[in-house]
């Protein structure tokens, strides 16, 4: 039952994060201790295992402390800390009714995380072998081993699991930590929706949106790194958005929590997964872009020395060990699980592959209609469907309940529709800047039909 000290750790951080900063949303304390759980494991790991330590009596100690340093911490703000640990702004029976839906789902596959070891294939190959790696040889440093994945692949969420096995002395609660990404989440999903202007009935939609995608599901009670990921990636862009609003809205400029949260977060992601990098790249861009826009220059020296002082803290020892053996601190995937080519038709490509699986059918005849009409488009580019350079596998549409390849179909769907009608608008205002924000969208399609808009837009 050690195993319960990470979670109520996690907790008496909560606590404390509602004592710094009583007046945030109790969603905020709630990211910002799962940031602080997530550098507490990575700081103690790499720590422990420099000095071959990494062993269960250490890492119980390692936690009793902290939890005795928070404890003492709590008691110092303890007048500043509110009673009421949340509140939830629920209305009527059918938000009620999505809430107890969410729940639902939560607690099931807690069920199946709570009695399921840990079974999956990557799991079996590198996760949990190289944990126990890890335990024999009390480090992380490398060791002979004929899968390679399991020593230069990003080892944050195995560290979790790490902690998890040596608290409780076996595998009955590694699976933990995918679910509590799963959880954390659907937090940061919330937060984000509220952070654009969405109301509380529609937090609770982007958060069953988020609970409910069948990939996530069957992930969340394995112990691949996926949802792990998703979520350092989920926080990353709820700190850049929250940051955007600020310049945009004229607030006081300059280095704040929120930005030393981005960076922390965006380095436990590139320390957990190496295709984080294509999903933050862009927000981070956009980030510039604003400060840019908003003549802030000045500040942009200093956050690109605090966020690379964040990523080096975290990341260095496991950057140099890649370094050392495959001359990259990526490791070898980054050549050969990676696309060698980004041509626009290859681009396509893939996005037409991956969009067909995402649909795929449980019957055959709908499967095999995607399959030509994509091979047929690859003809027409001039291009093999099976290009050695963007493929690792035999392109086919298959519909599948396994946790590799699950399809996603009705949430690509709403993503792709959604995508479309904001688009849609987001042209209409660019060439109509001065429509009234709440102008009803055939209005706007009317005005938009109108040829006497053209010449003025021309100007």
């Amino acid at each position: 039952m050690l195993a319960l000290v990470l979670p109520l750790e996690g907790l008496l951080i909560y606590m404390l994060w509602r004592g710094v900063r009583p007046g945030r949303d109790w969603r905020e304390s709630t990211v910002s201790a799962y940031i602080s759980m997530g550098v507490l494991i990575t700081l103690s790991t790499e720590c422990l295992g420099a000095f071959h330590a990494l062993t269960d009596i250490a890492i119980r100690t390692f936690w009793l402390g902290i939890m005795t340093i928070t404890l003492l911490l709590i008691l110092l703000f303890r007048r500043k800390i509110t009673f009421r640990p949340f509140s939830l702004k629920i209305g009527g029976k059918f938000e009620w009714a999505i809430f107890f839906t969410i729940s639902a789902y939560f607690l099931i596959t807690l069920f199946i995380v709570l009695v399921a070891p840990p079974n999956t294939n990557d799991s079996l190959q590198y996760h949990m072998s190289r944990v126990m790696h890890w335990i024999v040889n009390r480090s992380v440093g490398f060791y002979a081993t004929p899968i390679d994945r399991q020593l230069w692949m990003p080892p944050f969420a195995e560290y979790s699991i790490l902690h998890l096995f040596l608290l409780a002395g076996n595998d009955r609660f590694v699976n933990l930590v995918q679910w509590f990404s799963m959880a954390g989440s659907a937090v940061v999903v919330s937060l984000i929706a509220g952070q654009i202007g969405v109301k509380p009935r529609g937090q609770l939609f982007a958060t069953i949106f988020a609970v409910t995608i069948p990939m996530g599901i069957l992930q969340s009670t394995s112990t691949q790194t996926d949802y792990v990921a998703g979520f350092w990636c989920l926080c990353v862009l709820y700190f850049a958005i929250s940051e955007c609003q600020k310049y945009i809205l004229g607030r006081k400029a300059g280095i704040s929590l929120n930005f030393i949260l981005l960076g922390i977060s965006l380095s436990l992601g590139m320390l957990t997964k190496g295709t984080i990098y294509a999903f933050v790249i862009p927000m981070l861009l956009c980030f510039a872009i604003i400060l840019i826009w908003k003549h802030l220059w000045k500040f942009i020296p200093g956050m690109v020395l605090i966020g690379g002082v964040g990523v080096l803290s975290l990341n260095a020892l496991a950057w140099f060990r890649n370094y050392s053996i495959y001359g990259s601190i990526l490791g070898p995937g980054a050549g050969s699980l990676g696309s060698s080519t980004y041509g626009p038709e290859m681009v396509l490509s893939t996005a037409l592959k991956d969009a067909t699986n995402q649909l795929a059918l449980p019957v055959g005849p709908g499967n095999k209609a995607m399959y030509i009409v994509v091979t047929k488009i690859h003809q027409i580019l001039g291009i093999d469907i099976n290009d050695p350079r963007i493929s690792l596998d035999e392109y086919r549409i298959r519909f599948s309940y396994q946790e590799d390849y699950a399809g996603n179909p009705l949430h690509f769907l709403v993503w792709f529709l959604s995508a479309v009608i904001i688009s849609i608008i987001f042209v209409i205002r660019l060439l109509f800047p001065h429509l009234p924000a709440g102008t009803k969208v055939k209005q706007v399609f009317k005005n938009f039909t109108q040829p006497i808009n053209w010449p003025f837009f021309i100007i």
